[in-house]
């Protein structure tokens, strides 16, 4: 059986507490053999390289692996929530690539339609895959009312009760920014309408905008802002094209036929969670905040477990941002942070929100981190660990914890998320002096990454 360690580095156990500032890691096998917290000497590591791989550990900071609990694209089935035609198996592990070059260990595709036979067809890559699943009726519908073009026969008989017994982690995503009138909107459906109808290509910021003055924060027509959306118009270069009425009707017949039926979604799937009493990941945005917050207070003390995903979404201002996850909080519900904007490359590309991720990182109301989609742009999961740990918003343990032992614990997934004896030897070296880069990934005790490159970084 095969041997490796770890060594000299500083191990964050996972706990969120605990910080040795030099230790050992001992693997065996594919699991976690054990931590020795004490500095080995040249000899012993000459001595232990005879019988072990050995990775020298000086500089870096060792973590459990990393879990990615909200992440779309990762396998070649219906995308996102609205059930877009599959990403190419290439793409998908492209994808994956991608997060275990930023320290991901184990992701939760969360598109929500897609099915085993499909996530088999990348099980080979080293990035453990795992699926939730939103194979409810009105989670159909809403799919349908943007599009459903990813739906077969198969995905559309398939359902969350089924999914849940062929190993579903959790269900989810239950509404999305493409069903909710969120990002997947901004940047895709309202452009593709804006194209269709103008001929003009409008940027994500820009369909933000016109979205904001036609239908306001929560999605109400009764909330269109005349003034505020020629005004847009006017700025984005559309105002010989389409008044504000042509503009409030164009975005209003994108946006909301898919919102009632994603809501209603909602009920169904806390019932199903609290039923099976797994964890429910919902899509937390100003048009959906109330209703997660009344399924919050319905379940109370059943065995379900509700994520509020990405609770810094640009729906909200932020104050709102801020004071609706302090209130899901203290229901007991686990409010995602999610990694928009921490990188120039996604501010450019999707508009700047890191307003939004400072004030509920510093408000201490989250405790996961997830990346997300983006768009294609997402940020990896270190770039906000160490955001948060440069500004003094958390402890490294304590940030550590947001996407290894709390996601663990939200999905009842006991075989990974700490450093401990018989757990997975999944790890995440960081470099010491700068958390935002990955070193070297492993899984099950294997090196799957290793940073070569002087200049990569976890973006």
């Amino acid at each position: 059986m095969d041997k490796a360690a770890v060594i000299n580095a500083a191990v964050i156990p996972g706990d969120g507490e605990t910080l040795l500032p030099v230790a050992a890691v001992y693997i065996r096998g594919d699991r976690i053999e054990g931590v020795e917290a004490r500095r080995l000497s040249r000899a012993e590591r000459e001595e232990l390289a005879r019988h072990r791989r050995v990775i020298d550990g000086e500089g870096l900071v060792a973590l459990p692996g990393l879990i990615n609990h909200h992440a779309h694209g990762a396998v070649p089935g219906p995308l996102f929530p609205s059930a877009e035609p599959p990403p190419s198996e290439a793409q998908a592990r492209e994808n994956l690539d991608r997060h275990l070059a930023q320290g991901v260990t184990t992701i939760v595709n969360v598109c929500g339609f897609c099915l085993p036979e499909e996530a088999a067809r990348v099980s080979d890559h080293p990035v453990r895959v795992l699926l939730a699943t939103a194979h409810l009726p009105r989670a159909v519908e809403a799919a349908d009312a943007v599009g459903g073009r990813g739906l077969s026969a198969a995905h559309r008989a398939a359902t969350a009760d089924e999914m849940l017994a062929r190993g579903a982690v959790a269900l989810g995503e239950i509404g999305a920014g493409h069903t909710l009138g969120g990002g997947g909107q901004d940047y895709l459906y309202i452009p593709q309408a804006i194209r269709a109808a103008t001929g003009r290509t409008v940027k994500p910021e820009q369909a933000r905008a016109l979205k904001l003055a036609a239908l306001g924060r929560r999605l109400d027509p009764a909330a269109f802002d005349r003034a505020a959306t020629a005004r847009v118009l006017e700025d984005i270069g559309l105002a010989d094209v389409l008044d504000p009425e042509q503009a409030r009707d164009l975005v209003a017949a994108s946006v909301l036929p898919p919102v009632r039926a994603a809501l209603a979604a909602f009920d169904d799937a806390a019932e199903v969670a609290r039923r099976h009493g797994t964890a429910v990941i919902f899509h937390n945005s100003a048009p959906s905040a109330a209703r997660i917050l009344a399924v919050a207070r319905r379940l109370g003390k059943s065995p379900a477990r509700i994520v509020a995903a990405h609770s810094n979404h640009d729906t909200f201002s932020v104050e709102d941002s801020v004071e609706t996850a302090r209130k899901l909080r203290e229901l007991g519900v686990w409010v995602d942070l999610a990694t928009f904007s921490l990188s120039e490359r996604s501010r450019e590309r999707m508009g700047n929100f890191l307003e939004y991720f400072d004030a509920l990182a510093a408000s201490g109301s989250a405790n996961l981190i997830s990346t997300d989609y983006n768009g294609g742009y997402w940020d990896g999961i270190p770039l906000a660990i160490d955001r948060m740990v440069r500004q003094g918003w958390a402890s490294l343990p304590q940030a550590a914890a947001m996407a290894t032992a709390n996601v663990a614990g939200v999905l009842g997934l006991t075989d990974r998320g700490r450093l401990l004896p018989g757990l997975l030897a999944d790890l995440t070296l960081l470099r010491a002096d700068d958390l935002s880069r990955v070193a070297h990934v492993l899984v099950g005790g294997r090196v799957a990454f290793c940073d070569d490159a002087p200049g990569h970084h976890g973006s």
